[in-house]
């Protein structure tokens, strides 16, 4: 099946700071055929500044990064932009703080 050129290119921004992790998130994503768009984001300053330059189509975060956690992030992307689905993906996460996560506004 191949991707029809009409098809709208998903705007994603991407709060990881391992470039293998990244990598694995892009691939499983168009492995799905899907037409992304990344902004990559590393660090809390850089996740700030992309969220307050441009409009997302959805949010995917590591929930542990080394001076930024994955809850400050989506506080933040609630705040700034209540409307972007905001998802976690990492595995580091226990159920208690999946639910936690998914009480203060994270789809997935």
């Amino acid at each position: 099946m191949s991707i029809s050129a009409d098809k709208r290119r998903v705007r994603i921004l991407h709060l990881e700071d391992n470039e293998n992790d990244r990598i694995l998130v892009a691939e499983t994503l168009s492995s799905n055929e899907l037409i992304c768009e990344f902004t990559v984001a590393g660090s809390r300053e850089e996740f700030e500044a992309a969220l307050r330059r441009a409009g997302y189509d959805l949010i995917i975060s590591d929930f542990t990064l080394p001076s930024y956690d994955g809850l400050t992030a989506l506080s933040l992307a609630r705040e700034l932009h209540p409307e972007t689905p905001f998802v976690f993906f990492s595995g580091t996460i226990g159920e208690d703080i999946a639910v936690d996560s998914l009480k203060h506004g994270a789809v997935d």
